[in-house]
């Protein structure tokens, strides 16, 4: 028995629950949905390089500086990931600050912002570096050897100067907006928080 609850919503989002007190006062939260690496179509070139962006390209009105300002003295996170089988948006939260984390995670959802500056600046950084990609057997492996045992799927294939000198926000924007939209969402909430307020929080955000 691991203690594990899992409630469903009208709106099909489900809640997989489970306290835990052994970091008194945090709780982890994760939204995952959609199909990650999986429903990436296989012949066409995948923005992956660019997930490290997601989050920090802001939400609504609010860019980098922004969230930085709404997040000072509140204990809330928002971090972008991909996997085989889902994009997750995740944040470390206590129980007070719970809703708003759920919030938080949900309006990146619902009003994601794509920011010009933060993607050409990352965009030159990587380009300036992409030489390092070749500057030894190990770094070369760790570019290539996805692609190698994956020959025939586009989604692996290592990212070459010309696209990362190609990229631009309304490209960064086509790729990844479309992902946030998929629902539905399955969140994961493990902390030290009750079943009841992780329940009620849900119930007013995803």
């Amino acid at each position: 028995d691991m203690d594990v609850t899992i409630v469903t919503f009208a709106n099909g989002s489900t809640l997989t629950f489970k306290h835990t007190d052994y970091d008194r006062g945090s709780v982890q939260v994760r939204l995952r949905f959609g199909a990650g690496v999986s429903g990436l179509a296989p012949d066409r070139r995948s923005l992956g390089w660019l997930a490290g962006l997601v989050a920090p390209s802001g939400l609504a009105n609010l860019d980098l500086s922004g969230m930085e300002r709404l997040l000072t003295g509140r204990r809330m996170g928002l971090s972008f990931a991909i996997d085989e089988t889902a994009f997750a948006l995740g944040g470390q939260t206590s129980a007070a600050d719970l809703p708003d984390q759920l919030r938080l995670l949900t309006l990146k959802l619902t009003h994601p912002r794509w920011d010009r500056t933060l993607l050409e600046r990352f965009r030159a950084a990587a380009v300036e570096s992409f030489d390092l990609h070749f500057s030894s057997a190990a770094a070369r492996a760790a570019r290539e050897l996805a692609g190698v045992i994956r020959p025939d799927d586009e989604r692996w294939r290592p990212i070459e100067k010309a696209e990362m000198e190609a990229a631009t926000v309304e490209r960064f924007r086509d790729f990844y907006a479309p992902y946030l939209a998929q629902g539905p969402v399955h969140a994961i909430i493990v902390g030290d928080v009750g079943i009841e307020a992780a329940i009620e929080a849900m119930r007013r955000t995803v």
